[in-house]
Parts: structure tokens; C-alpha cells; sequence
């Protein structure tokens, strides 16, 4: 992944403050979406897939939602994006909060290594990521080609869900589909596996009998 390929989304309410953020994270090359309120973070997180990155304040709109329910609903839609969580709060607890959800913390103001540092983890994450994607799409090839088969992008996609752990539920959020489309394609993957089974089956030789001996 290139710096350029790097999408962040920075959600603070203090614009003023977003903005000098929005900076420095595109002094690391990183193109940058902002939102100064939970409602508008939730309404980017709809529509944009492509975000690989959330910098999240924890004191958003008055009497409404904070960052920490955000964070909350990122996680419970099972968007697995980095995200580091920011406050001028001193509340220790808040720490431990954020890392219970599987974000990074940092209290303000944020340093430049601080946005560097998060930009490499994002990175990282991308990389892994890439070359196990890379991977599982040689091993799904290979099925195909043993099983003499070939699945359909739909086929493959339950396929590799299958294999990230994920539940056929999760997976249909994750890409916007009906549970009953996405246990249609499980179902002609099964098939598809069955139906090489049993040719198989019916193609293997009988094993050779030896001729019994005779009186002698």
C-alpha cells in the first residue's frame, strides 16, 4: 500500500483542530475525510468502503452520542478498520475502554509521531492482510482446478468468509446481501463439492479380486 492509498477519516468536533490534524496526516500522504459530529461519521462510514483509518475524539455532540458510542457501533457492524482514539480528557478509564474495543489511544494534543506511528500500523495491517488474501486466493485456484470446477466471485467470496471465521450473517452486512443470498451461494459451493465427490466415486476402479485356488 502507498501513503496515497491511506484514507482517514478524522472525526472531532472542534474544526479547527481537525483541520491542523487533517495536516499533518496529509503531510504522511494520507487522503482525509472529515466529519465534526457522530451523526456525519456514521453516515461516511455507510457509504465509504474504502476508509482504512479512523482518528476518533471521545468529546463529540452535546448531550449526544460521544466518540466511544461510535467506536461502539464500528464494532458491533464488524468493520474491522484501525482506529485511534483521542481525547483531552483526563480519564484514565477512557484508555482502557478504547483498547477493550480494539483501538489505539493517545490523549490530546496529538504529536506528529503520533500520526506517523498510526499511519504505519494502517500499513502494516494492509500488508498482512494483502499477502494472506494472496494466499487464500491460490488455495481457492487450486481447489478449483483439483475439483476440475469454477466458482463464481459470489462462490468464492462465502469461501473466503468461511475461512476468515466469519459467521454467514456477518457476511452479509459486511457486503449488503439477504442471509438467504448468501446461504444460496453456501449451498452451490456444497453442491458443487457433492456433485465432484460422487463423479468421483463412480469413476474410481473396483478393487482387483484374486482368483481362488482350486482343488489340487
Amino acid at each position: 500500500m502507498s501513503g496515497g492509498d491511506i484514507r482517514v477519516l478524522i472525526v472531532d468536533d472542534d474544526k479547527e483542530f481537525a483541520r491542523g490534524l487533517a495536516r499533518m496526516f496529509k503531510r504522511e500522504g494520507c487522503v482525509i475525510e472529515l466529519a465534526h459530529s457522530a451523526e456525519r461519521a456514521r453516515e461516511l462510514l455507510e457509504t465509504a468502503t474504502d476508509i482504512n483509518g479512523i482518528v476518533l475524539d471521545y468529546k463529540l455532540d452535546i448531550g449526544g452520542p460521544t466518540g466511544l458510542d461510535v467506536l461502539r457501533s464500528i464494532r458491533d457492524r464488524k468493520l474491522e478498520v484501525a482506529v485511534l482514539f483521542i481525547t483531552a480528557v483526563g480519564d484514565a478509564s477512557l484508555s482502557t475502554k478504547a483498547h477493550a474495543l480494539r483501538a489505539q489511544f493517545c490523549a490530546k494534543p496529538l504529536e506528529r509521531e503520533n500520526v506517523a506511528a498510526f499511519c504505519a500500523a494502517i500499513r502494516a495491517d494492509a500488508s498482512v492482510d494483502a499477502a494472506w488474501s494472496a494466499r487464500l486466493a491460490a488455495g481457492i485456484n487450486a481447489i478449483e482446478a483439483n475439483m476440475r470446477v469454477h466458482f463464481t466471485p459470489c462462490e468464492r467470496g462465502v469461501i473466503e468468509a468461511y475461512c476468515r471465521g466469519m459467521s454467514w450473517r456477518e457476511y452479509a452486512e459486511k457486503i449488503d446481501r439477504s442471509i438467504n443470498t448468501i446461504e444460496t451461494h453456501v449451498a452451490s459451493v456444497l453442491k458443487e463439492a457433492d456433485d465432484t465427490c460422487r463423479h468421483r466415486r463412480n469413476r474410481a476402479p473396483e478393487s482387483p479380486t484374486s482368483p481362488r485356488s482350486g482343488p489340487g
